[in-house]
């Protein structure tokens, strides 16, 4: 092998080898981030969401969880504002989103549901 092409083939594997880790981060902090929700760690867990959302390698189901968990968090933390902006933008990311009645509590998806009809009416 030629050095330039060995050279190559060096600079393709580390790139290579830096994103397959990346990938290995992104679902250890899904999974953590799922472990600080469901121990009831909400400000952890909207400040892990945050920094989830802001990764554009993120698959199109981890970010639609991600948002959900976000939201309820930040509902069940009585910041009712924030949470409205997180279920609008879920909204705004997949109109097709429903919330898991065995998962979510039916206060937050009758909040949910409202703000999905109101985004339904001002877009027609």
């Amino acid at each position: 092998m030629k050095k330039n092409q060995r050279n190559s083939f060096m600079f393709f594997t580390v790139i290579l080898s830096v994103g397959i880790l990346s990938l290995f981060d992104s679902d250890r902090q899904f999974e953590r981030l799922q472990v600080l929700f469901h121990n009831f760690e909400y400000e952890q867990t909207i400040l892990l969401a945050n920094k989830i959302l802001a990764d554009t390698t993120i698959s199109k189901q981890e970010k639609i969880q991600t948002y959900i968990i976000k939201g309820v968090s930040e509902f069940s933390s009585n910041q009712t504002l924030k949470a409205r902006k997180t279920f609008m933008e879920l909204i705004l990311f997949d109109k097709n989103v429903v919330l898991d009645k065995k998962e979510v509590s039916p206060k937050i998806i009758d909040f949910f549901n409202q703000l999905k009809t109101k985004l339904a009416l001002n877009s027609i």
